[in-house]
């Protein structure tokens, strides 16, 4: 496909998505967990919830995990079974639970004894049993330099502890609407944790756990994240002449994490209808790419019509980025790239290295499928066009609301 007609068609910014790229992160993603029984693979709405965009996750065997009624109609616009899907999130109003037990999700993953009784009263009222799953959130020690640490345990709010999980299931004959089956984390390296304490509530309380879900949290190829604490130290180390820390990035080795928690499952002498997992930023990231402008070179800063009201990572959040038609000649050059929405945060990279642009060049930031849509607004701009392309044909996204 030809970025330059669809610039010169579009305009930039502009949104394209490769639709063979989605398919491709999906089936690697299921072949390198092939020989896990029972596997499941959910993709979260929330990553991108343009149905034309993951409407080939479904038609591949995806099913939906979903947090809001929103995502429960986008996931049914884009031909996902809600009767095949699971409601996560921490805050479920009454209307977003009446309307998940009203449309028949099989399983709802609760975060709080108060969920709990609003899900049993609820199911009373439709005169069902409703199955739910326990959200485990397992604390973690944290070193100095983690954000987990500077601002006090931000993630704490979310699941239940060990000890509450076990009040739970102490005191889950007082509801006699639901039923225990499943228990869920997050990230996905919590399983051995996961699969001790499923063997504990199975041996004491006499449960039957059949739904384990390992959730999220796999690192895409070419982006992650970077914490204030990197930047400040590269910034010191810059002012007093030292080189830069050489960047690490370790993406997921897919068939090693496999291969690792398929034996946990093993030793743990445990077996389940649906060992469950929610890689959505895996399937979408690097299927979608920003196209940007260059308005304005000045000092080290080169300003581009993209802002973070369309990345939202910002400088927080390493992209690859290059030069639409660039050519071996272009020299590298090290600067910092910005949005034009007029306020200092508004930076998509620091100290980036990319081909020396000019005035008119178009950028293009890689790895954006994930979140960066689906977040995006209008502030000061109108939101960009949105394109998928799949081999040499290109299908405009039409998107309700904008």
């Amino acid at each position: 496909m030809n970025y330059n007609d669809l610039v010169s068609k579009y305009g930039t910014p502009l949104f394209i998505f490769d639709k063979a790229e989605i398919e491709s992160n999906f089936n690697n993603f299921k072949s390198a967990f092939s020989s896990i029984d029972n596997l499941k693979i959910y993709y979260s709405i929330k990553t991108n919830n343009i149905p034309d965009l993951i409407s080939p996750l479904s038609r591949l065997g995806a099913a939906a995990e979903v947090a809001s009624i929103q995502d429960m109609k986008r996931a049914t616009d884009a031909k996902f079974e809600l009767t095949q899907s699971v409601l996560d999130g921490i805050y479920k109003s009454q209307r977003t639970i009446s309307y998940a037990i009203g449309n028949q999700i099989p399983l709802i993953n609760i975060e709080s004894q108060d969920e709990l009784k609003q899900i049993d009263k609820t199911s009373k009222n439709y005169n069902i049993i409703q199955n739910i799953g326990l959200r485990i959130n397992f604390s973690q020690k944290t070193k100095l330099t983690d954000y987990e640490w500077i601002l006090n345990h931000p993630s704490d709010r979310f699941g239940l502890s060990e000890q509450e999980a076990k009040y739970v299931c102490n005191t889950i004959s007082q509801y006699p609407n639901v039923r225990l089956t499943g228990l869920m984390t997050h990230p996905y390296n919590n399983y051995t944790k996961l699969l001790n304490l499923a063997k504990y509530i199975i041996d004491t309380y006499h449960l039957d756990i059949d739904t384990i879900n390992f959730g999220g949290g796999f690192k895409p190829e070419n982006t992650y994240d970077v914490s204030m604490f990197s930047i400040a130290e590269d910034a010191a180390r810059k002012k007093f002449g030292i080189s830069r820390k050489a960047e690490k990035h370790y993406p997921s080795n897919l068939k090693q994490i496999c291969s690792t928690i398929k034996s946990s499952i093993e030793d743990s002498h445990l077996s389940f209808d649906s060992v469950c997992f929610e890689p959505g930023r895996l399937f979408m990231s690097s299927a979608g790419k920003l196209l940007t402008k260059v308005g304005l070179i000045k000092n080290d800063w080169i300003v581009v019509d993209a802002g973070t009201n369309l990345l939202f990572g910002g400088y927080l959040e390493k992209h690859n980025i290059t030069k639409l038609n660039q050519s071996r000649s272009d020299l590298l050059v090290c600067v910092n790239v910005a949005g034009p929405l007029l306020f200092r945060n508004d930076i998509l990279a620091l100290d980036c290295t990319i081909p020396s642009p000019k005035i008119d060049d178009v950028l293009i930031i890689h790895d954006v499928g994930a979140y960066n849509l689906a977040r995006s607004n209008q502030f000061i701009f109108e939101r960009p066009c949105v394109v998928l392309v799949n081999n040499n044909e290109e299908t405009f996204v039409k998107i309700e609301g904008w």
